[in-house]
């Protein structure tokens, strides 16, 4: 008998003991709950942030890659441009000095100034294809020095 009150007493202390457990840890397992998911919604904030922001970098990214292919494209169009306005220009000076070799034939000489002293003779001179090729070629590279820093400078306004 006195184990059954003694049992019966264990039983009693056990579901007091057990449900104030449960009535007690309810809060604090409410309180968890809301602090798991305070914390996941912060976690996807974040996330959200750091995607919107790696995609800006990457729009950003994109408007400066466009840009340049861009300024190449038009680089390359003008050094073509070029290439054909230097090959116009050593043929119409070509056809100047054809021009002006057949209007003065070597039976009517230039008359030599008596004052005008230190004049190079025609043999010292360069001969008249050489001076075609050297002048179509400056002209051209200047026209094409010019282009390769319009370009730099088409890349280089964007990303500052």
């Amino acid at each position: 008998m006195i184990y059954l009150k003694l049992g019966a007493g264990l039983l009693i202390v056990l579901a007091i003991f057990g449900g104030g457990w449960k009535v007690g840890s309810g809060h604090w397992h409410s309180k968890y709950d809301s602090l798991v998911a305070e914390d996941w919604k912060a976690k996807a904030v974040g996330e959200r942030i750091a995607r919107v922001a790696v995609e800006a970098q990457l729009a950003q990214a994109r408007a400066v890659s466009d840009n340049n292919a861009e300024v190449l494209r038009d680089l390359q169009d003008q050094t073509a441009a070029i290439a054909a306005e230097r090959d116009r220009s050593r043929e119409l000076a070509r056809r100047l000095l054809a021009g002006s070799a057949r209007s003065c034939p070597a039976d009517h000489p230039v008359s030599e100034a008596g004052s005008v002293t230190g004049v190079a003779p025609a043999s010292e001179a360069g001969r008249p294809d050489e001076v075609v090729e050297l002048l179509a070629d400056a002209a051209a590279e200047c026209r094409g020095t010019a282009a390769q820093l319009n370009a730099l400078i088409g890349q280089l306004k964007p990303q500052l």
